[in-house]
C-alpha cells in the first residue's frame, strides 16, 4: 500500500510543478533554466514537465490543478521572486488541500 506521503511526493507535487512550469513558460515567458532556478529543480525536470514526459495519471492531475487555479498563486509567487521556502510551503499546502483533504503530514 502506498502511503499518503509517498503519493504526495510521487504524484501530487510533480503534478503541481508541471502546471506551474507550464504557466511560467506561457504567461511569464521564462526559459527552462530560469524556471528550474526559481523552482529549485533541475533543467532536465523542467524539460520533462514542459514536454509531457510523465504518466497519464500525473497529466490528468496537473490538468485538474490548472482547472482549479492552483497553479496561478504559486507561479505568481515564483515570478515575483518569493523565497523558495515559501513557494515550497505553498506547493505542499496545495497538495494537501487538493489531494488529501487539507491534512498536513
Amino acid at each position: 500500500m502506498v502511503s499518503e506521503c509517498d503519493s504526495r511526493v510521487r504524484v501530487a507535487i510533480p503534478a503541481i510543478r508541471i502546471a506551474v512550469a507550464k504557466l511560467l513558460k506561457s504567461k511569464y515567458n521564462m526559459g527552462q533554466q530560469e524556471i528550474a532556478r526559481r523552482m529549485g529543480i533541475t533543467q532536465a525536470s523542467v524539460n520533462k514537465y514542459l514536454n509531457g514526459r510523465y504518466s497519464a495519471r500525473i497529466r490528468r492531475i496537473a490538468a485538474g490543478v490548472r482547472a482549479g487555479g492552483g497553479d496561478k498563486k504559486i507561479a505568481s509567487m515564483i515570478a515575483s521572486g518569493k523565497r523558495l521556502s515559501l513557494v515550497n510551503e505553498h506547493i505542499d499546502k496545495t497538495a494537501a488541500r487538493t489531494f488529501f483533504g487539507g491534512r498536513s503530514l
